[in-house]
C-alpha cells in the first residue's frame, strides 16, 4: 500500500509541528508540504494535488476558500478542517456549506493523536463521494446570439459560475464575469473556470476586444473595469474609488454598459450584499434582459434578493437553468 500524501495549511509553525510529530509514526501518511497561506495552498495543490490537505479553521474564513475547495474538488483532494480548541465549528468559517470531497467533518489538535491519526487515514483511504457529472451543452452553433452577458457574482459564486459555463461552449456569446475576492486569485479563478468550460476562459486584458467564444473573468484586481460603448466593446481600466466598498465593482461594469443595453444579458448570481443591483436595474430601464438566481439556489441570497425586490431583475431562475436561460435570452 503506497503512503498517502498530506499538505498542512497553516499560518502557524506550532501546528505544523504537531502534526509532523502525531504522523511521524503512520507510514500510511507523509506530510509533503506546508502552505501558510491559501495563496501558496492553491499553487502547490494545483502543481501536485495531495490525497489530503489538513487545513487550519482560520484559513476557512474567507470567500477565498471556496475557490479552494472548488480546486479540490476538481483534483479529488480530501480535506480536513482542524481547530486549537474543543469546539470543533467555531463559526469562524463557511466550510460547513463547502463540505464535499473529504470535508466531512471538523477535529481538533486537543484531541488524542490515535483518534487525529484515525481520522486522517479514513479520509485519505476514502472513496469519493460520488456527485453526478454537470452536463455541458452541445455545441450552439445554430444558435445567433446578438447580446453581450454581464454577469456578477459574490459568495458561493464559484460553484454557481462553473455551473452556468459549463452550459457555454466555444459558440457562446461574448461573456464577462465579475467574481469578488482578494487580489492573487484571479489567475487561479480563471484556471478552474476553464475547466468546467467549453467556453475560452480569460483573465482580464486591458483594451481586450469582446470575443464570441471567450468569457473574461474580472476578480482580484486593484481597479475597476469597463465596458468601452464602441462598435466593438473592448475592455478598460477605471481608477474611480471602491463602489460601496467593492473594488472591482459589478455595479460598476453594468453601468457602463447602459449606453448599449440593448445589447446585454445581466445576471447576478448568489452573493452577500447589493452589489449589482443598482447597475442591472439601470440596464433593464435601457433595454437589457436581465437575470437574477433564485432563493433556493442561493448559497447568499444577497445581491440576488437586492435584484428582485428593486425590479431589477425581469426573472428569477435557479442555478441548475440559469446557464441554458442566458443563453436563450442572448438570441432575443
Amino acid at each position: 500500500m503506497s503512503s498517502k500524501s498530506i499538505i498542512v495549511a497553516t499560518p502557524y509553525s506550532a501546528d505544523l509541528n504537531r502534526w509532523q510529530n502525531i504522523l511521524s509514526d503512520t507510514p500510511e501518511v507523509h506530510i509533503k508540504a506546508h502552505a501558510p497561506s491559501l495563496m501558496e495552498l492553491f499553487d502547490k495543490v494545483e502543481h501536485g494535488p495531495p490525497n489530503v490537505v489538513l487545513i487550519e479553521s482560520g484559513l476557512c474564513a474567507t470567500d477565498e476558500f471556496e475557490l479552494i475547495v472548488t480546486l479540490f474538488d476538481a483534483l479529488d483532494v480530501r480535506w480536513l478542517k482542524f481547530t486549537h480548541g474543543d469546539k470543533l465549528n467555531d463559526g469562524r468559517d463557511n466550510a460547513s456549506q463547502l463540505f464535499k470531497n473529504g470535508g466531512l467533518f471538523s477535529i481538533s489538535l486537543t484531541q488524542d493523536d490515535r483518534l487525529l491519526i484515525g481520522q486522517v487515514l479514513s479520509t485519505a483511504y476514502s472513496r469519493q463521494r460520488a456527485e453526478p457529472p454537470v452536463e455541458r451543452m452541445a455545441s450552439a452553433t445554430s444558435r445567433r446570439f446578438k447580446r453581450i452577458v454581464l454577469i456578477g457574482s459574490s459568495t458561493g459564486g464559484v460553484d454557481a459560475l462553473k455551473n452556468v459555463l459549463s452550459k457555454f461552449d466555444a459558440d457562446c456569446p461574448p461573456t464577462v464575469v465579475v467574481q469578488h475576492t482578494s487580489q492573487g486569485f484571479g489567475g487561479g479563478l480563471t484556471r478552474v473556470l476553464g475547466r468546467a468550460s467549453g467556453a475560452r476562459i480569460k483573465p482580464f486584458e486591458p483594451n481586450a476586444l469582446l470575443r464570441s467564444g471567450t468569457v473574461y473573468v474580472i476578480a482580484g484586481l486593484p481597479q475597476h473595469i469597463v465596458l468601452n460603448p464602441s462598435n466593438r466593446p473592448y475592455l478598460q481600466t477605471c481608477s474611480d474609488p471602491p463602489m460601496d466598498g467593492h473594488m472591482p465593482s459589478i455595479d460598476k461594469l453594468f453601468l457602463s454598459c447602459v449606453p448599449f443595453a440593448n445589447r446585454i444579458v445581466g445576471c447576478i448570481l448568489t452573493g452577500m450584499g447589493k452589489d449589482g443591483a443598482r447597475g442591472l436595474l439601470e440596464l433593464r430601464k435601457a433595454g437589457a434582459r436581465t437575470l437574477s438566481q433564485d432563493r433556493e439556489s442561493s448559497v447568499v441570497y444577497g445581491m440576488p434578493s437586492a435584484a428582485w425586490s428593486t425590479g431589477a431583475s425581469m426573472q428569477q431562475v435557479p442555478l441548475t437553468a440559469m446557464g441554458e436561460t442566458i443563453l436563450r435570452e442572448a438570441t432575443l
